[in-house]
């Protein structure tokens, strides 16, 4: 149940043994190793990722160190699995991931729990849509920054909805510092968590600070860790690439011509057959729909969860810019999944009708889930030379063909009127729902209230 491992994954994973063995990140003697590439690519690399930033200097990777740093503790272990197959030697990397995803699982389990400590039949039928959803799944073993990042969040928004100690939004202040270490994509989430946690410090801290000198206080040292983090970024990247800018290891990367429109890519990642999440987890509709519901919920807080959202997703889509390449749908919006359990279970607690909708798109999603395990895929959409069709499940071929068409291959845009429909008939559901939800004569299960 694994895509091809291809791109970016072994060059995480080479770096890793470099950090662990040679404790550098100059890649140049790693590439010519092949005790170290025959694991992770038996027929070597055809393209490599790591360029000499400095005349004379060293050959680092064109990837972010965080992930590389995270799975350095199982590079130990690798080496005792000397089997016939070299494959299996990085699989303590991957076991790595996994457990990381099974503690993002039960983390998210706690949040819903915080949500409705009372419907516990309610709460795992949303957690289990989510958490076995195929983007989560397939993801869970990926060597990509994707998984990881999404625990950090989960991390974050724990801290935020628990009566907030200063210990735990401390907690919450480190872990959004550490998501840019991860990817810069991620340094605008980092930002907007790292102010939603000095928000909750400015007005829901307990024991509450005797003066509002000492609660400002609190508030800035909320910002703290994120602001040392950057510092130290900066001062690393200066080092490495030779510029603090976070983006400075991409300036001998240029982007091939005809990228998609910020519209095109948005189109192709959330509806597009082929590399959107929606028909691999059509369950996320209704999270999608329910989103009004974090706001009427959550107030402020909740408003500014859906710009960290959209900001993120805006920076991810704009012109087209970067793209998942060797990936399964749903790659970049992995971070933000997770947190759609949040939506869905306000939904479903409120209003009859969507308990009724998530029973349809739940059993759905996860019928898709056990499509995936029994056919593995074969191939990865978007991959520049397939041939053929995109990514397809025979068991739900006739599913994912509801869903508007992208030429993948040569960088095309979704059908305008399909993307248009489903989009009108998303905003409609959500108008629904919060209507509804307005109407609902009982005040769903608070929780522990914020």
């Amino acid at each position: 149940m694994s895509p091809v491992e291809a791109g970016d994954q072994p060059h995480y994973e080479l770096e890793a043994f470099s950090l662990a063995y040679d404790h550098d990140r100059d890649l140049a003697n790693d590439y010519a190793l092949d005790a170290r590439v025959r694991p992770i690519l038996p027929k070597g690399f055809d393209t490599r990722h790591a360029y000499q930033y400095e005349p004379g200097g060293p050959f680092i990777s064109v990837h972010h160190v965080g992930l590389p740093l995270l799975l350095t503790p199982a590079v130990p272990f690798t080496a005792a699995l000397n089997w016939a197959n070299p494959r299996l030697q990085i699989w303590p990397l991957h076991v790595e991931l996994i457990a990381l995803a099974a503690l993002s699982a039960q983390l998210l389990y706690l949040i819903l729990c915080l949500l409705s400590p009372t419907r516990r039949w309610l709460r795992r039928a949303v957690w289990a849509s989510i958490a076995f959803s195929p983007p989560l799944i397939v993801y869970a073993n990926q060597v990509f920054p994707d998984q990881p990042a999404a625990l950090l969040a989960l991390v974050v928004v724990y801290a935020l909805l628990r009566a907030p100690s200063r210990g735990w939004l401390f907690t919450g202040a480190l872990a959004a510092a550490a998501l840019p270490w991860l990817h810069v994509r991620f340094l605008p989430v980092a930002v907007l968590l790292a102010i939603a946690v000095s928000y909750r410090a400015l007005t829901g801290l307990e024991p509450k600070p005797r003066t509002r000198a000492a609660q400002a206080r609190w508030a800035a040292m909320s910002l703290a860790p994120l602001v040392v983090s950057v510092t130290a970024m900066s001062i690393a990247f200066s080092v490495w690439y030779g510029s603090p800018l976070p983006n400075a290891q991409y300036k001998f990367i240029h982007s091939p011509a005809g990228l998609d429109s910020a519209y095109g890519s948005l189109a192709r990642g959330i509806w597009g057959s082929d590399s959107g999440m929606l028909p691999y987890a059509p369950v996320f509709i209704l999270a999608l729909a329910a989103l009004p519901l974090v706001v009427r919920r959550f107030g402020r807080l909740g408003l500014l969860a859906l710009t960290i959202a959209g900001v993120y997703m805006a920076g991810v889509t704009w012109q087209g810019a970067i793209g998942p390449g060797f990936s399964f749908p749903g790659r970049f919006e992995v971070i933000l999944l997770p947190l759609l359990a949040i939506p869905l279970l306000l939904l479903v607690q409120e209003l009859r009708w969507g308990r009724v909708a998530f029973a349809g798109l739940a059993a759905l999603t996860l019928g898709l889930t056990v499509a995936l395990v029994i056919e593995p895929i074969p191939a990865v959409a978007g991959v520049p030379g397939q041939t053929g069709p995109a990514v397809r499940y025979v068991l739900w071929d006739w599913f994912v063909d509801l869903w508007p068409q992208v030429d993948a291959l040569d960088g095309g845009y979704p059908d305008a009127g399909a993307v248009a429909a489903w989009t009108a008939g998303l905003v409609a559901l959500g108008v629904v729902v919060w209507l509804s939800a307005r109407r609902a004569r009982r005040a769903p299960d608070t929780g522990a209230g914020l």
